[in-house]
């Protein structure tokens, strides 16, 4: 009965000890953008480390491979974590070297990654006709906007895809419709105008995001997060302010309004008379 117990007891820790081995970090870190130009500097912020520590290693690998921040002392003293595990906007200044980074962050125990890229790139956006291929910039109320956005280059993000969804904003810049699904440029949407739309300019914006099964941590081995994209909270709208891409197009009445029959004819009628009248009273005269 003793060695039941004792195999039991052994069984229950060594379970024990395998989940807490297995258990991921629950650190994370972002960055206050995903795509940057040369020479603009990179805000890194992160959570879950040990409360009131000092981190003891950035690591920021360029796309030569070559690692740097602070290893190299580019980037300064490393951040001291608040008594909520957290640290934010770490400052890197990029420096020209184009293509995808690799951060990784750790205070000795918890650790966590991300990636951002480097390089110019160019959102357009247009409306068209169901074709997908002939523009169009004017529609009425109840019609079917179509629209299509591209990204050049395509993709140049080494971890996954650079996804894109687009969202519709009326005269006076509310937000009246976000496409559900997202996509890989070029990406395509439509939206059906309401019967009774606000007339006016309206405008489209490309939002954007990395849908890379992004790596946060490890205990034992390596998890990761799919599916990044179907959270809200991981699109951008816009570089330090300026939209990615936008369009317009104008929205009119369904039809012309044409003024009714009496306000017309009466009018009209009355001209008639009047000339009929002065040709009688001509004719009676001569």
């Amino acid at each position: 009965m003793k060695t039941k117990t004792r195999w039991l007891i052994a069984g229950i820790v060594l379970a024990a000890l395998l989940v807490t081995a297995s258990s991921p970090s629950a650190a994370e870190i972002w960055i206050d953008n995903m795509e940057y130009e040369p020479e603009d500097t990179v805000l890194i912020s992160g959570t879950g480390f040990a409360a009131n520590t000092q981190l003891i290693q950035i690591t920021i690998t360029r796309p030569d491979g070559t690692d740097v921040c602070p290893l190299n002392g580019t980037c300064g003293e490393l951040p001291m974590i608040d008594a909520n595990g957290n640290f934010s906007n770490y400052a890197y200044k990029l420096d020209g070297v184009e293509g995808g980074y690799t951060v990784n962050v750790s205070d000795g125990t918890n650790t966590a990654q991300t990636h951002f890229i480097d390089g110019y790139v160019t959102y357009t956006v247009e409306s068209y006709e169901s074709d997908y291929t002939t523009v169009k910039d004017s529609f009425t109320q109840g019609e079917t906007v179509y629209v299509k956005a591209t990204r050049d280059p395509v993709d140049d993000n080494p971890w996954g895809d650079t996804n894109m969804k687009l969202r519709f904003k009326d005269p006076s810049g509310n937000v009246v419709y976000t496409s559900p699904d997202y996509g890989k440029s070029p990406f395509t949407c439509s939206y059906t105008l309401p019967n009774d739309a606000p007339t006016g300019q309206w405008t489209i914006e490309i939002g954007r995001c990395n849908d890379y099964d992004l790596l946060c941590g490890y205990g034992w081995y390596w998890y990761w997060r799919c599916n990044y994209c179907d959270n809200d909270d991981h699109w951008f709208w816009s570089y330090y302010g300026t939209p990615y891409g936008t369009d317009h197009f104008t929205v009119t009445t369904t039809s012309e309004e044409f003024p009714e029959f009496p306000t017309i004819a009466l009018p009209a009628l009355s001209i008639l008379g009047l000339f009929l009248f002065y040709n009688y009273r001509k004719r009676k005269g001569e």
